[in-house]
């Protein structure tokens, strides 16, 4: 599930269970531990891997949480 902003992401998760919400969220991101912490704490997602085949999406977007310039297309899910 591709999502434009972070925003919509979190919205997903909020009040979710495992059927709730779509399970992996394709977005664009700059690798940043702390931001990726702060994703965590606030709605339990963590990164879950770098598609390969998906790299090239990240070219020329803005990262979906802090609008810097995207350094890859990363899956983010939760833990159920």
């Amino acid at each position: 599930f591709e999502v434009a902003s972070y925003d919509e992401m979190r919205s997903a998760l909020e009040g979710s269970d495992a059927s709730g919400a779509p399970g992996f969220f394709l977005v664009p991101w700059f690798c940043d531990a702390e931001a990726e912490a702060a994703i965590k704490a606030e709605t339990k997602a963590t990164i879950r891997c770098y598609p390969l085949a998906n790299q090239h999406l990240a070219q020329g977007r803005a990262c979906f949480y802090s609008g810097r310039p995207a350094t890859h297309m990363a899956l983010f899910a939760r833990a159920f």
